[in-house]
């Protein structure tokens, strides 16, 4: 596991499975952030920057999925 990590493009996820797994299992709302996810234009200062609203939870099974696909056992 640990030559995954070392070649891996995403190996920093690795060290924070356990942590990732605690947060998808917590019952109760998480906190919140506007994310930026792109944006329209050609970066002039009239272009708009597309944002989206992430909770904690749905950031964490993402990163679990990344680590899942990386480890060949996601299940989409």
């Amino acid at each position: 596991m640990s030559d995954v990590v070392k070649r891996s493009s995403v190996g920093v996820l690795f060290y924070f499975y356990g942590w990732l797994c605690e947060i998808v299992a917590i019952p109760r709302q998480l906190p919140s952030a506007w994310n930026v996810v792109g944006s329209d234009g050609d970066g002039d200062d009239d272009s708009r920057v597309r944002v989206e609203m992430d909770d904690a939870r749905r950031l964490a099974k993402d990163c679990l999925r990344v680590v899942g696909r990386e480890m060949g056992v996601v299940m989409d």
